[in-house]
C-alpha cells in the first residue's frame, strides 16, 4: 500500500513537472515528503511553494481535495507572491485587515495596500472547510499604461478553478475578436484606433514571453474569449482536477503572472496629461464593471455580508464616482488637441 501511494504521488508530480510549473526546489521538497531521494540539487533562486499536504491515501483524480489543508498552503503561496509585489512596487499597507463571518461557517478577510503607481492593491481570502478562495487584485494609477492585474484561485472538494487576467488600459476592442482569433478589418475611425491600440499593447505587454506564460499556465489551451471591455486577450479561466498538483500548478501560474506584471511596472513610461486622463476615464468604467459583477457574485453567495466584502475588496468608492467628471475632462482635452492640429 505504501508503495502504491508513493507511485501515485510520483505520477502527479510528473504531471506537475511536465506542465512547466514544478521548479527543481519544489520537486526536491515533494519527493522528500514521501521518502523518495532526489539526486537533483536545489538551485532555484526563488522560494518554492511549500508542500500542500501529506496524502493519507493514494491520490487520484477521482479523490476529493482536502480543502482545509490545501487552502492553508494556497494562502501561504499567495502571500509569497504578494510580498514580492509589495517589495518591488513600494506598497504600504492601508488599514488593518477587515474580517467578516459569512454563512456556512466561512470567514472572509480583506487586506489592502497603496503606493507608487498603484492606486489600490487588495487581497480577499474566503476560508472554510469545503470552500476556499484567494483573490489578488492590483489597480494601477493613471500615470502608467500597464494592464491591471487580477487573479483568483478557488478550491472545492471536486475542483480547482484558476482565473488570471491582465486588464487593458484602453478600449482596444478585444471583445470583437472573431472565432479564428482575428479581427474584422477596420472601417471606421474608432476601429482603426482600436487596432492601433492592440498593436501597441502586443508590443509592450502581450508579447511572446507573456504568451509563453499563458501556454504553460493553460497547458496548451486557448485564452478565454473576452466578452467585456474589462477583459484582456490573455484571460485565463480554467477548472482543474481536485489534486495537490493542480493547486501547485495554479499558485505557480499566479506567481509567474505577478512577475510579468511587476516587470511591466518596473519598465513603464510615464503618461502625459491627455493619456493619463483617458486612462483614468477608462479605468473608472472597468472598475465599475468588475465591482458590479463581483458584488453580485458575493451577494448571491453570502447575502448582505457579501456586499460588504466586495466593497472592501474593491477599494474607495470615490475612484469610481469621479469617473464622469474625468471622462468629460478627457474628451475636452482630446477635442482641444484635435482642434489645435486641424
Amino acid at each position: 500500500d505504501a508503495m502504491q501511494g508513493t507511485s501515485g504521488f510520483l505520477v502527479l508530480l510528473f504531471l506537475a513537472e511536465t506542465s512547466g510549473f514544478c521548479p527543481t526546489s519544489a520537486r526536491v521538497s515533494l519527493l522528500s515528503s514521501v521518502g523518495v531521494a532526489s539526486c537533483t540539487s536545489n538551485s532555484a533562486s526563488l522560494t518554492p511553494p511549500r508542500r500542500l499536504f501529506r496524502p493519507a491515501t493514494p491520490l487520484n483524480t477521482c479523490a476529493q481535495l482536502e480543502v482545509v489543508s490545501a487552502g492553508n498552503e494556497l494562502r501561504q503561496a499567495q502571500a509569497g507572491t504578494l510580498d514580492l509585489l509589495v517589495r518591488d512596487l513600494g506598497l504600504q499597507q492601508e488599514d488593518a485587515p477587515f474580517s467578516l463571518p459569512l454563512s456556512d461557517g466561512l470567514q472572509g478577510t480583506v487586506q489592502s495596500w497603496t503606493g507608487g503607481d498603484v492606486s489600490w492593491c487588495s487581497t480577499l481570502d474566503i476560508v472554510g472547510t469545503a470552500f476556499s478562495q484567494s483573490k489578488l487584485t492590483v489597480w494601477n494609477g493613471p500615470l502608467v499604461g500597464v494592464p491591471h492585474f487580477r487573479s483568483s484561485i478557488t478550491l472545492a472538494p471536486d475542483s480547482v478553478r484558476l482565473l488570471i487576467d491582465f486588464c487593458p488600459r484602453g478600449d482596444a476592442g478585444y471583445e470583437q475578436v472573431l472565432p479564428d482569433g482575428s479581427f474584422q478589418e477596420p472601417d471606421s475611425r474608432a476601429m482603426f484606433m482600436q487596432r492601433s491600440m492592440r498593436t501597441e499593447f502586443e508590443e509592450l505587454f502581450f508579447t511572446e514571453e507573456a504568451r509563453g506564460w499563458f501556454a504553460r499556465a493553460s497547458s496548451g489551451g486557448a485564452p478565454a474569449v473576452p466578452r467585456q471591455l474589462c477583459e484582456g486577450p490573455l484571460k485565463l479561466d480554467v477548472t482543474l482536477p481536485p489534486t495537490p498538483a493542480s493547486v501547485a500548478h495554479a499558485t505557480a501560474a499566479c506567481a509567474e503572472a505577478a512577475r510579468l506584471y511587476g516587470g511591466w511596472m518596473g519598465a513603464a513610461e510615464r503618461f502625459g496629461q491627455v493619456k493619463s486622463q483617458l486612462a483614468f476615464a477608462h479605468d473608472c468604467k472597468v472598475r465599475a464593471m468588475i465591482s458590479s459583477a463581483h458584488t453580485a457574485e458575493l451577494v448571491s453567495m453570502f447575502g448582505p455580508a457579501g456586499r460588504e466584502l466586495a466593497a472592501a475588496h474593491g477599494g474607495p468608492r470615490d475612484i469610481t464616482d469621479r469617473g464622469s467628471a474625468m471622462s468629460n475632462a478627457a474628451k475636452d482635452n482630446l477635442g482641444a488637441g484635435e482642434a489645435g492640429n486641424a
